[in-house]
């Protein structure tokens, strides 16, 4: 059994060795078994029990004073003399005031320091206080006290963090509120720049970020990246916030260091509940952002949000816009094959024939990977089948060359010149043969496409098949009836051609 006795002689504590260690404060705890048990773990006990700062605390053993690392081996009856705090280090007793005192809540503690020598400010390596502490454990007790001993309300942490900073983010209302009422500045910002009320409005804390807001809170203060409390309601999903915010006359179309504008985050979460809030609002919806000139629309485009594209839409978004390459919502569904994107661009009168930074169009786009379903869309919205790209390249051009099959069978219906040239003269069947698609060679084929028209230097699609070596589609355009010998404007045949390029399997069929 170990007893601790007072100068008084009175019985402060006893305990079985074995069960002290699970009566002792856990998070100063050092362990206890049968064999041997620390001084630190009784005097974490008496500090706990009754109050006693350690540092304050001197256990003697027959008259010899113990120090906290020793260790009692056997049953034992121990005095405790308690210290003049004033004449113990001021740092150490300012270094249990923060680590012990606040973080635990313990107000005797608390109370039995700041009587000696202890400074309620004082800080700790991170810039810790007693009041950031309590504050951020939710102490409301301790935070009251320390308010009332004169505890400053704007020191911060070294992550430039308040105590308001700290109970905004964990929540904590009870603590915001006497730390508002004690002066607490509610517009200073930590390091990343977060103001208390861009803690409270991220994290969906709405009796907060309302009481910062009837105290006077800066409803626009930015963090560093230019993010406002809205954005941050908005991005992590929070609408009761966001509404209050936007009550608060919160701007709408701010942009934060990326030209990102909360609409353009209320579409990336896909949040049409919060983005209907911000269109309520009349927030600028054709903003771009700065990387890629994307807008809202663009966004919800690329992201496949068809409810949200939808919402946009009906409330005044251009369709038109484009980003840095020239690329409109239209072409990027396009590309995706995303039919009722296109089926809403559509109806939202989405002009069809806008050209990219390369002169390609929606059609183009629909005709390079093949989307059949909206490329019978456009066609049917009146699409140009023949209008050409920067290097003068239709949409049957760019189905033939990437042997877009099912593409080109239903262009061909549609367009009138089969044979439409680029600036060099070669046709969608020269591009057909380029690749070696033969499955587009003979739908060309089948469309009585010109099989032996010239480009530039006199090249036909036979000539470009034997010099790229495709068998598939020499044999198909020779059985087809082509002319084998024709020359280019350099003399050549396609069996020169084959016999050059080393193609022996080519060469064997022209032979």
């Amino acid at each position: 059994m170990l007893r601790v006795f007072g100068i008084s002689g009175t019985e402060l504590a006893a305990f079985p060795m074995n069960k002290l260690a699970s009566s002792v404060d856990k998070q100063m705890n050092h362990g206890c078994s049968w064999e041997a048990c620390p001084v630190n773990t009784m005097m974490c006990h008496l500090r706990r029990s009754h109050g006693f700062p350690i540092c304050i605390q001197r256990l003697l053993r027959d008259g010899t004073s113990l120090t906290e690392r020793d260790e009692l081996e056997s049953p034992a009856d121990l005095q405790l003399v308690l210290l003049d705090p004033t004449n113990v280090s001021a740092s150490i007793v300012a270094e249990e005031l923060v680590e012990y005192a606040a973080v635990n809540g313990d107000i005797h503690v608390a109370s039995a320091l700041l009587k000696g020598r202890a400074d309620v400010n004082s800080q700790d390596r991170k810039g810790m206080s007693a009041l950031i502490c309590a504050a951020s454990e939710g102490r409301i007790e301790l935070v009251h006290f320390l308010l009332e001993a004169g505890a400053s309300t704007n020191l911060h942490d070294n992550g430039g963090m308040t105590a308001l900073a700290h109970a905004a983010r964990q929540g904590c209302f009870e603590a915001v509120k006497p730390l508002l009422e004690a002066g607490a500045d509610f517009n200073l910002r930590d390091l990343r720049g977060m103001s208390p009320l861009a803690q409270a409005s991220s994290l969906g804390f709405f009796h907060i970020a309302r009481l910062l807001l009837e105290t006077g809170a800066d409803v626009d203060l930015e963090s560093f990246t230019g993010c406002t409390p809205l954005m941050g309601a908005v991005l992590n999903e929070h609408p009761d916030v966001v509404f209050l915010l936007l009550e608060a006359r919160a701007e709408t179309d701010w942009q934060d260091w990326n030209g990102m504008t909360a609409v353009m985050h209320a579409v990336s979460r896909n949040d049409t509940e919060v983005l209907q809030l911000l269109l309520e609002a009349d927030a600028d919806l054709d903003l771009q952002e700065l990387h890629k000139g994307q807008t809202a629309l663009y966004a919800a485009t690329w992201r496949g949000h068809v409810e949200v594209a939808s919402l946009l839409l009906a409330a005044g978004a251009c369709p038109d816009v484009p980003d840095l390459n020239g690329k409109t919502p239209l072409m990027l569904a396009s590309e995706a094959g995303a039919v009722d994107l296109v089926h809403s661009l559509l109806d939202y009168w989405a002009w069809q024939d806008s050209q990219d930074n390369a002169g390609a169009t929606a059609l183009m786009w629909a005709s390079s990977c093949g989307e059949i379903a909206v490329l019978r869309l456009l066609l049917q919205a009146g699409s140009d089948k023949e209008l050409p790209d920067n290097e003068g390249k239709t949409a049957l051009h760019v189905a033939c060359r990437k042997g877009r099959a099912d593409a080109v069978s239903l262009l061909l219906e549609a367009v009138s010149n089969k044979e439409v040239r680029d600036p060099l003269n070669a046709t969608p069947f020269h591009y057909a043969c380029d690749g070696g698609h033969v499955r587009v060679v003979r739908l060309l084929l089948s469309a009585s496409a010109d099989m032996e028209i010239q480009d530039h230097v006199g090249m036909t699609p036979l000539m470009r098949s034997c010099c790229a070596g495709h068998v598939q589609v020499v044999r198909a355009l020779l059985r087809a009836g082509c002319d084998k010998n024709l020359c280019d404007h350099g003399g050549l045949t396609a069996l020169l051609h084959a016999s050059y390029e080393g193609h022996v399997e080519v060469k064997s069929l022209l032979v």
